[in-house]
């Protein structure tokens, strides 16, 4: 019932901040750079809207002050030959390792951990808790990107039309990538209306053409190679030429690798219909060299592949008494929102992108430890497949 004199009650301020602060050289401060907002305010971490126990952190909080009474804060530095550090750090490829890479959203549904049929009430309620969590106070700079992009997919999928267009582009996009996959085709790219190969000057005629090759009638006689080496190569799978570089070589040269093909697969066409093209010629069925020179045979058709896609795509905004005109514009957009939902989830802070359930059962597949984890936490096994959306 005795106040303490001056001088104990500063002796155990002292006490108190050594064992808050002083336990271990790897302690941040209370108040961590990922949560400024809140922790500058209140000098502890903000409560999450989920349960403590939901609350997790790499195998790399570990190290730190476990003193009682102490806030448990990830270190905000890496040591050189700390493995597990590494683990969450983006690799000389530009991807994290496996199975993170495959937990990052995709798309606007994974984005905002939502089913495929979700309900507009669904979609209202992530996009707010979302919203929260990437908030510049409370994120950092680095969530203002994710905040814009949330911004787009609250307003695709509260409108019917938009999302009856979105849903459609994206089923397309899905099947077409786990086609890929299934052949082999890892490197499938999705339409952006941008060109897959890489322009390295411009047409001297000015009449603004590009070089395109129908891989799937091309027999692999290298001649194109040979004539113009800085504008075709023969790709890996298939053993057939491509044009991977436009404008490399002069235009002599392409003229005579063109003229050299014997079974005239090489083309001129117009600049602005180079992206959909070499986008359909990865959906083109492929036959072996082989099996092609016997005769009997059906190859896919790059041209008819990027016109069938052309009238889909109109007649379904025409149905929806939308722009027909936009089609293209629109699958682009599509096949675009996944590498913007990639670039602007991996600026986040880790403990942030923890938020996504997808994403932390993989770091926990990982790492193995985490803080205050629930026993069903402990028993689930990550499934990559569970982080984006396989349709029928």
């Amino acid at each position: 019932g005795v106040a303490p004199s001056h001088a104990a009650w500063c002796t155990r301020v002292l006490a108190c901040s050594r064992g808050r602060a002083g336990s271990s050289p790897r302690v941040a401060a209370t108040t961590s750079s990922a949560f400024p907002g809140a922790s500058e305010r209140t000098g502890r971490r903000p409560r999450s809207v989920r349960s403590h126990a939901a609350w997790r952190a790499p195998r790399r909080a570990s190290r730190v002050s476990r003193a009682a009474g102490t806030d448990i804060v990830l270190s905000d530095t890496c040591d050189e030959d700390d493995e597990e550090c590494k683990i969450f750090e983006i690799g000389p490829d530009g991807r994290l390792a496996e199975p993170l890479e495959a937990a990052i959203p995709a798309d606007y549904y994974s984005l905002l951990q939502l089913d495929f049929d979700a309900s507009d009430k669904e979609v209202k309620s992530q996009y707010r808790q979302l919203q929260k969590w990437c908030h510049p106070d409370i994120a950092g700079e680095a969530g203002t990107e994710v905040c814009i992009i949330l911004n787009e997919a609250y307003d695709t999928l509260m409108d019917a039309k938009e999302r009856e267009v979105y849903d459609r582009d994206l089923k397309e996009l899905q099947q077409l990538a786990n086609m890929a996959a299934a052949s082999g085709g890892g490197d499938f790219k999705p339409y952006t209306g941008q060109p897959l190969s890489t322009f390295c000057g411009s047409d001297p005629s000015g009449d603004q053409r590009a070089v395109f090759v129908n891989e799937s009638a091309c027999i692999g006689c290298r001649q194109c190679n040979h004539s113009a080496p800085n504008t075709f190569m023969m790709e890996d799978d298939w053993g057939r030429a491509r044009a991977f570089q436009q404008w490399a070589d002069d235009e002599e040269d392409i003229n005579i690798a063109i003229e050299s093909c014997p079974v005239d697969c090489i083309y001129f066409v117009k600049q602005r219909n180079l992206p959909i093209l070499e986008y359909a010629m990865q959906r083109c069925e492929r036959a072996s060299v082989g099996v092609m020179n016997g005769g009997g045979v059906r190859v896919g058709d790059p041209f008819d592949v990027a016109n069938s896609m052309i009238k889909k795509g109109e007649e379904a905004r025409a149905r929806l008494g939308m722009d027909p005109a936009g089609a293209m514009e629109g699958a682009a957009a599509t096949g675009k929102v996944g590498a913007r939902i990639r670039d602007a989830f991996l600026k986040l802070d880790e403990k942030v992108r923890g938020r996504w359930s997808a994403y932390d059962r993989a770091r926990e597949s990982i790492s193995g430890t985490f803080d205050s984890m629930d026993e069903s936490d402990i028993e689930e096994k990550f499934d990559a497949n569970k982080s984006f959306f396989d349709f029928d």
